[in-house]
């Protein structure tokens, strides 16, 4: 197995933990805060939504330009 191979895993594996974790918000109802409302507050500032594009960026570079 190769390295690309075990990084995708890696990502998979936190993909499937934000999804776990936003059917638990849902679940439990607004005392928990789901991923919307987490990356709302986050792109308040234009620093971290610059920040948030970059680190998309980057990442789609890393996995998808192969």
């Amino acid at each position: 197995m190769s390295w690309r191979w075990i990084t995708l895993a890696g990502w998979s594996v936190l993909a499937a933990v934000i999804v776990a974790a936003e059917m638990v918000a849902h679940t439990v109802g607004r005392r928990l805060q789901g991923f919307e409302v987490i990356m709302v507050v986050l792109a308040r500032s234009r620093a971290t939504r610059v920040a948030l594009l970059l680190g998309w960026g980057w990442l789609g570079w890393h996995l998808f330009v192969r």
